[in-house]
């Protein structure tokens, strides 16, 4: 019982928790009106004039994802604030037409300051291409030129004509010198590491405390799906679940020689 036990404390403290953002999934709406079908997904929050567009999924197994239009945003509230975490998500962005015009745009914010990273995808220097970028708090800086294919979305039909599903992956700490790692890729296809980035709007050690998936300032559509927020067990807590496992295990050990060597003494 007691190696049980200590099985237990690993499984549950050394593995990242599950993901902490409800319906990520986009698969549960709210109501849904007009055509193309437009609310609010179930447990995310809304601000602005235009709902998203509860749109095809886009990945193989999802049948629904957000497509968020040109003026509004949705957003969870993140509770307890997590300092170490790892974001996951899966977007296809159009081309909003200029180089300092946005379409896919996500804020991550932390108590305190709102965002502190803040990505926007803007039109590449290449037709068709897409460029991502990070706001440093006064300008915006480019993490990735030309490194995305557009999506081609039609309101009419409610579908993209020309589906670039990419896959985006952000493992972020916030500490006394925040940092966070970036990867991206096409679905299920090689992704690109960027590592050791520390461009911020603004950065404390307080912890992330929103999600922000924003039209607000889009100039054309994208759609988001399979987002995931997984919380990392920070070092010292780790250390201190491994040492009470071994603990636990040498209690467990310990006890079942000193039963048996009782045992023996019995029989003699």
């Amino acid at each position: 019982m007691i190696l049980l036990a200590a099985i237990g404390i690993l499984s549950s403290g050394l593995v990242a928790s599950a993901q902490v953002i409800d319906n990520g999934t986009f698969e549960n709406w709210g109501t849904l009106t007009g055509s193309p079908p437009a609310g609010v997904p179930s447990n995310w929050s809304f601000t602005g004039t235009v709902n998203p567009v509860q749109t095809a999924g886009l990945v193989s197994g999802s049948n629904y994802a957000a497509l968020i239009q040109p003026g509004g945003q949705i957003y969870q509230t993140i509770s307890p604030n997590p300092t170490n975490l790892k974001l996951d998500l899966t977007f296809a962005a159009t081309n909003p037409g200029l180089t300092t015009s946005r379409s896919f745009n996500i804020t991550i914010g932390e108590p305190g300051a709102n965002p502190s990273l803040n990505f926007r995808m803007v039109a590449g220097s290449v037709a068709g291409a897409l460029s991502l970028q990070v706001h440093n708090g006064s300008s915006w800086s480019t993490l990735a030129a030309n490194a995305f294919q557009a999506s081609v979305y039609d309101s009419a039909s409610n579908t993209f004509t020309t589906l670039n599903a990419y896959d985006l992956s952000l493992e972020l700490n916030y500490g006394t010198t925040s940092s966070y790692s970036l990867s991206y890729g096409l679905h299920g296809g090689t992704m690109t590491l960027l590592s050791n980035l520390t461009t911020f709007t603004a950065a404390n050690a307080n912890g992330m405390s929103t999600i922000g998936i924003v039209g607000s300032s889009s100039a054309s559509p994208f759609a988001v799906d399979n987002l995931t927020l997984t919380v990392i067990p920070e070092p010292g807590r780790t250390a201190y679940l491994m040492w009470g496992a071994v603990l636990l295990v040498s209690i467990s050990y310990w006890g079942r020689r000193t039963s048996a060597a009782r045992v023996v003494s019995t029989r003699l």
